[in-house]
């Protein structure tokens, strides 16, 4: 399991994690330069987010942070925060009806 394998079996299990996903946001996305083309970042389970993950991490818990473009080429980012796997998708912008 990747990162030491958070299993989340219900949405009560995913929701534990929203003080992990708060300091993610502060010490990774607030506050950077970049910050206007983050639109969301969401707790999720990796195989929502991969399908092709193993068997064994389809019930990971992981992060994911939603961006309006791609980041600048000489940002890094962490693919882990704190035992969770962290992914990065570009969405387009975001628009509320």
């Amino acid at each position: 399991m990747y990162g030491g394998g958070a299993v989340a079996k219900s949405m009560a299990d995913l929701m534990k994690y929203n003080p992990v996903a708060r300091r993610f946001w502060e010490q990774h996305l607030e506050n950077q330069p970049w910050f206007g083309i983050v639109k969301g970042l969401v707790i999720s389970l990796a195989v929502l987010v991969d399908p092709s993950v193993k068997e064994e991490e389809k019930n990971d818990v992981c992060l994911v942070v939603a961006l309006e473009i791609a980041l600048p080429e000489d940002v890094t980012l962490p693919k882990e925060f704190e035992g969770l796997r962290v992914f990065w998708e570009v969405r387009g912008p975001v628009y509320l009806a």
